[in-house]
């Protein structure tokens, strides 16, 4: 059977067994209390006919995926936002999904309390993809407003987060925590900059696809590594804020930075920036620039620096 939403509405909770729909000509809402449960065998799905892409479904708990989201429908003319609220910690559950597909712009908006301090956690399912137009590049479809975006578990993961493809932000109030071993955020190109609080543990997370692009940490914002490979293909700069790194592997000036202007390992002197334990930060490409401009950059302030572990190694079998 198919039931339509032909009506904005308020319910506690939600399960769908059967094909459960919006409507075609008018944008709906539908507001769920507390969890939405896609059973195996149920469809949740944008409609399948005329131009309306701004459907929402607004969540206040979580979301289990058994079945089949398909929320970028007939050929990608319609679509539905989804959007989570609410201060407490929430997952967003896809590991035996057949498929779960998310329009681009705005497919996830991450509104959870005041704060990172919520976290919506996603597991990824077998066959996730962002619009259905057979397009080889991949795309992004996250916006964070407050809360943080914590991938877990173990299937494999591989494309692009933030709906954008150029330079983006994580909010002072919001935060990104990559910790799936099998998962890969593709890189976007632009820099990324990071004003709360960007997190890695495991998996591999790529910032940009030239020289140009880098990953900045302003004041108050917090960069954390434990585990995991992140991949930078410009400039790590510490602009402010604190740095904490731990553990995993840090590859630097991946693609060379013929445009640099700044160090490629750069901290500035508010800085916190403490390393420790078995990490890796390696700088693969030499600065194209004459001196002043470094690959290494620890500048004296009010920022403590720290290193009692770790290793930094400049140049690869492959670079210079």
């Amino acid at each position: 059977s198919i039931v339509t939403i032909d009506a904005n509405s308020i319910v506690g909770s939600l399960l769908v067994s059967g094909t459960l729909q919006f409507e075609v000509v008018n944008p709906r809402s539908i507001t769920v209390l507390t969890q939405v449960s896609i059973n195996s065998g149920g469809i949740f799905r944008s409609a399948q006919s005329g131009t309306v892409k701004n459907h929402q479904l607004i969540v206040q708990g979580s979301i289990i995926n058994d079945g089949i989201i398909d929320f970028s429908s007939y050929s990608n003319a319609t679509g539905v936002e989804i959007v989570f609220k609410g201060s407490g910690n929430a997952i967003f559950n896809c590991s035996d999904a057949p498929l779960t597909n998310l329009r681009q712009t705005n497919g996830i908006i991450l509104d959870k309390g005041t704060s990172a301090a919520s976290v919506l956690s996603f597991i990824p399912g077998k066959t996730f993809q962002i619009l259905s137009d057979g397009s080889a590049r991949a795309k992004g479809f996250l916006s964070i407003i407050n809360g943080t975006f914590n991938i877990i578990g173990s299937n494999s993961f591989n494309n692009p987060v933030f709906d954008t493809d150029g330079n983006y932000s994580i909010p002072a109030t919001g935060g990104f925590w990559l910790g799936n071993q099998n998962a890969t955020v593709l890189g976007m190109k632009g820099t990324v900059t990071n004003r709360g609080d960007l997190k890695i543990t495991n998996g591999t997370y790529q910032v940009g696809i030239s020289g140009e692009s880098s990953l900045e940490t302003l004041a108050d914002g917090q960069f954390k590594m434990a585990g995991g490979i992140m991949n930078i293909c410009g400039n790590f700069k510490m602009d402010g804020g604190t740095c904490t790194i731990s553990g995993g592997r840090i590859n630097l000036a991946t693609q060379g930075n013929p445009a640099g202007n700044e160090p490629t390992l750069n901290i500035s002197g508010q800085a916190t920036f403490e390393t420790y334990g078995n990490s890796i930060i390696t700088i693969a490409y030499p600065k194209s620039n004459e001196v002043p401009f470094n690959d290494i950059q620890l500048q004296d302030g009010s920022g403590l620096k720290s290193m009692t572990g770790g290793t930094i190694q400049l140049g690869t079998q492959a670079t210079p």
